[in-house]
């Protein structure tokens, strides 16, 4: 089912670039190479259709070893973005394992009395949750660039992404302060 989702979802994101190298006359016959790579005019590149952007498939480099390929990514480990987004995933899966591993005690225990099968129902919420937090950092975060560089005369920046961390950023720590809140009342 994930597969299938993902298939129809997520779209083929290689784009391979044709390069045009601009030479130049100097003098004598000798040509020398411009020192700038130019790409093909943007507007010139037609838009990919839906059906387009789902093929599993795309035109292969042959210039591009595997080797480089494999090791491409390597620098984005010290990106400000991508450290921030290892911490905020490792704090937010750390808040998911420690709620989950003393929901149980919690609720299960004197002051609450509820049998398994309740106790499992506090999950719902979080699945309503993740749906929607799912939405909120995918699609809505495209809706909102896309938004942001339609005002910016077609120019993405990254930073179009940051204004859909605005609602989680107070949402998470005020959901999560209530859940340590009930928990340490009643366990006292």
């Amino acid at each position: 089912m994930n597969w299938f989702a993902l298939f129809l979802f997520l779209p083929e994101t290689q784009y391979y670039r044709n390069y045009i190298t601009g030479t130049q006359q100097t003098s004598g016959d000798t040509k020398e190479p411009v020192t700038s790579d130019t790409t093909a005019d943007v507007t010139s590149i037609p838009k990919k259709t839906f059906l387009q952007e789902l093929q599993p498939w795309s035109k292969i480099n042959r210039k591009t070893s595997c080797i480089h390929l494999f090791f491409r990514p390597a620098p984005l480990i010290v990106y400000p973005a991508v450290m921030f987004g290892f911490l905020v995933f490792s704090i937010t899966l750390a808040w998911v394992v420690s709620v989950l591993n003393v929901q149980a005690s919690i609720f299960q225990g004197p002051h609450y009395h509820m049998k398994p099968g309740i106790n499992s129902l506090i999950n719902i919420p979080a699945i309503v949750g993740i749906a929607f937090g799912s939405y909120v950092g995918g699609a809505l975060t495209d809706v909102i660039a896309a938004k942001m560089a339609k005002r910016n005369e077609g120019i993405f920046e990254p930073e179009f992404r940051l204004l859909s961390l605005i609602f989680p950023f107070f949402i998470v720590p005020s959901g999560l302060l209530m859940y340590c809140l009930a928990i340490r009342t009643h366990s006292a």
